[in-house]
């Protein structure tokens, strides 16, 4: 497959309901998502389009619109591990199943957000954001334990939550285990 070429066909469709006038919720929206799975499917759509946008039809890595993925991803993972995660496992007693997996995808995306982008390897990356979108969308998975069992009011904090101190990519391999540490610190992993 080409680099984000699923991506790019997302934004093509975004760009034209734009245009149309029937953009989907997250390209409009203002207000209070209506549920933990709409935040989800919302973050997931704004993270496919910068992805796309990391991969310029000629050629070559938009830095610049990684800079903005690696924000948007690592905010997103803050927002579960720092607020959501913990208020699920508080209202449920115990910790569920999943979560250790669940969170070994989480240090998995922050670890790619730490070193200069690679169309090689930005090649796969929608396809293992939908794996990591289906997996907290599964039956009994934590959106619908979220949707189930949380109020409102934990999303509304989780959405509040400041925006997370992004490392600078690492220059070299010797970076790599500081930055490392910064993001997975700044997501709440460490």
């Amino acid at each position: 497959p080409r680099c984000g070429a699923s991506s790019r066909a997302t934004a093509a469709r975004l760009s034209d309901a734009r245009r149309s006038g029937t953009a989907p919720a997250f390209a409009q929206r203002s207000r209070l998502p209506g549920s933990f799975a709409d935040y989800v499917e919302d973050e997931h759509q704004v993270t496919l389009v910068l992805v796309a946008r990391c991969c310029p039809p000629g050629g070559g890595v938009d830095v610049r619109a990684f800079e903005q993925f690696r924000q948007r991803l690592l905010q997103h993972i803050a927002r579960e591990e720092r607020v959501v995660l913990p208020a699920l496992e508080a209202k449920l007693g115990h910790t569920p199943r999943w979560r250790r997996l669940l969170t070994q995808d989480h240090v998995a995306l922050v670890k790619l957000c730490v070193v200069r982008p690679d169309r090689d390897w930005l090649e796969g990356l929608s396809e293992l954001l939908e794996f990591h979108r289906g997996q907290e969308l599964k039956a009994h998975g934590l959106i619908a334990a979220c949707d189930a069992l949380l109020p409102r009011e934990v999303l509304s904090h989780a959405l509040a939550l400041p925006p997370v101190q992004v490392p600078t990519l690492a220059s070299d391999g010797r970076d790599v285990p500081l930055r490392l540490d910064r993001a997975l610190r700044a997501t709440g992993l460490r």
